[in-house]
């Protein structure tokens, strides 16, 4: 609330609220710093005009390079009078993505983030994947972390060499 503060390279991992409107995972009011690489997952809004990330009063704030999948209950994003917005990538979202009349980025992505191990909390990405740093040139890193995990090689080998490595 009426801060210059930033929120950045947070997770929040299957947040929820009820009551008044609000963010499930996160709610800014006048609010003029950065809300950037943070990753939100499985959060739940059942509060009335409520959304996982709701942003109000806050023509300064910036909302950048988010992750925003599988929220449930009210719209991923809302937000009204301003922030800028741009290179966040919104996926699996139940309740939609955007409320108030909030347009997506020219910059914003609808894919799959590819979180290598989200059940269990790993929500770093497959080197595939879209957020990854380099992947989608014009922003960089989408989301709170980078990239952890990959294919695993696997060799052709025998029994005994097995045996013989242990």
């Amino acid at each position: 609330w009426s801060s210059t503060a930033s929120v950045q390279f947070n997770t929040f991992d299957r947040d929820s609220l009820t009551g008044t409107a609000a963010g499930a995972g996160l709610f800014a009011d006048r609010l003029s710093g950065s809300i950037a690489w943070n990753t939100f997952y499985g959060c739940h809004s059942a509060a009335l005009s409520g959304a996982t990330v709701l942003v109000r009063a806050s023509p300064m704030a910036s909302f950048t390079n988010n992750v925003i999948a599988h929220s449930t209950g009210g719209p991923a994003v809302s937000v009204y009078s301003g922030a800028t917005a741009g290179c966040n990538d919104y996926w699996g979202n139940l309740g939609g993505n955007f409320g108030w009349n909030y347009p997506p980025g020219a910059q914003d992505l609808f894919q799959d983030p590819q979180f290598c191990d989200p059940e269990s909390g790993d929500f770093t990405v497959r080197s595939t994947s879209p957020c990854a740093e380099g992947n989608f040139p014009p922003c960089g890193q989408i989301g709170a972390h980078g990239v952890g995990c990959g294919p695993v090689a696997i060799e052709p080998t025998s029994w005994s060499k097995i045996k013989s490595d242990y």
